[in-house]
């Protein structure tokens, strides 16, 4: 089949920029179809999954049935071919960063069942390990209950930090982008094939998207991670702080010793990404960087509203896993205290004299 229409994978991996790269994407959906680039919008747009996350859910599982993932996997592709040509569009953009972490087997299986219909282009960013694990432990932090420490995460998470080399292993045109904050997005335009100029970039760039925690926020947000043990608590506390201050600065600390074993620990990840894109993995500190040595101590203050909240939010979570203890406490003695159910005489009687009748007859 010739002529098959592009369809850009844009697979992250997550804190590389993904957030305001789908914002973007969604705000443009429109002006992008009449380019013939189709972008299916998601429902809600303060959603930070991009509008493949089904698909990457789909991709991500690590056992199963082959020929059913491979089924679910078609569905999807047979209902997006079906619309682009339709509708005569030349391009389709998928976006989530649930695709990095897809299990090799299902790439495959994708890249069979897709590849029929389109022309697959890979974008992936590259990012320096020690900003881009510090993000990932600030996200971690809000969304998971996170209560390690920056360093403790960061041994435990570097291996993740590799996932670009499938792509390239499995898939013979991938892009791979540098990230940078202040011009993913004009990257990701170009990457694509569209004038940034034409689209809005520099309106999007200059937006706050999903924000990382002031150094105040994460003190304060690891003390109840560590009490409370709860991603549901963790999220809607930072939640409330990112809605209700949303143009702080992030924070980030810079440890030497650190960043040294990180880098250490991925050192084949970042060789593999700059034999294919050099620079790519290079950082330097910026101003607002902090030095562990010098890093901010001193009291702990958390704004009046901030702790009115997050008391109110632990209450809850206390609350209801009280009532789920008393609702398994009484389910338990229930089961063990309540006398069996019989049926009635009129139809257990019966029942025990035919069944004793057909012993007999079976017995001769």
């Amino acid at each position: 089949m010739t002529n098959r229409p592009n369809l850009y994978l844009h697979v992250g991996p997550g804190k590389t920029g993904t957030s305001a790269i789908q914002r973007w994407l969604g705000s443009q959906a429109d002006t992008l179809k009449a380019s013939s680039y189709l972008y299916p919008v998601p429902k809600d747009l303060l959603l930070f999954e991009g509008n493949a996350s089904v698909l990457g859910n789909i991709l991500l599982r690590d056992a199963g049935d082959e020929d059913a993932t491979r089924a679910e996997i078609k569905v999807i592709i047979d209902r997006l071919s079906h619309q682009v040509a339709s509708e005569s569009y030349a391009h389709l953009i998928l976006s989530s960063e649930y695709l990095a972490g897809a299990q090799i087997k299902n790439l495959h299986l994708f890249k069979n069942i897709a590849s029929s219909y389109f022309s697959i282009k890979i974008i992936l960013v590259a990012r320096h390990p020690y900003p881009w694990l510090w993000s990932v432990w600030g996200q971690f932090v809000k969304r998971n209950g996170e209560r390690r420490s920056f360093s403790e995460f960061a041994e435990r998470a570097a291996t993740s930090y590799g996932v670009h080399k499938k792509f390239f292993d499995i898939f013979s045109d991938v892009i791979l982008l540098s990230y940078s904050s202040k011009n993913i997005i004009r990257d990701f335009a170009r990457a694509i094939g569209v004038d940034p100029d034409q689209f809005g970039v520099d309106a999007a760039q200059s937006a706050i998207v999903n924000r990382s925690l002031t150094d105040q926020e994460l003190r304060a947000l690891l003390c109840v991670n560590r009490i409370c043990k709860s991603a549901t608590v963790s999220t809607r506390i930072s939640d409330y702080m990112i809605q209700k201050r949303p143009h702080l600065t992030s924070h980030m600390e810079l440890d030497p010793a650190v960043m040294a074993r990180i880098e250490a620990l991925c050192g084949d990840a970042m060789g593999f990404l700059e034999a294919r894109r050099p620079g790519c993995t290079k950082w330097a500190p910026p101003p607002g960087v902090i030095l562990a040595d010098a890093a901010p101590g001193g009291p702990l203050v958390i704004p009046q509203d901030v702790m009115s909240f997050s008391l109110k939010v632990v209450r809850d979570e206390a609350a209801k896993n009280a009532k789920a203890d008393v609702r398994a406490e009484i389910s338990a003695a229930s089961a063990a205290t309540l006398p069996r159910r019989k049926w009635p005489n009129i139809i257990r009687l019966p029942y025990k004299w035919g069944k004793g009748l057909w012993k007999t007859w079976r017995a001769g």
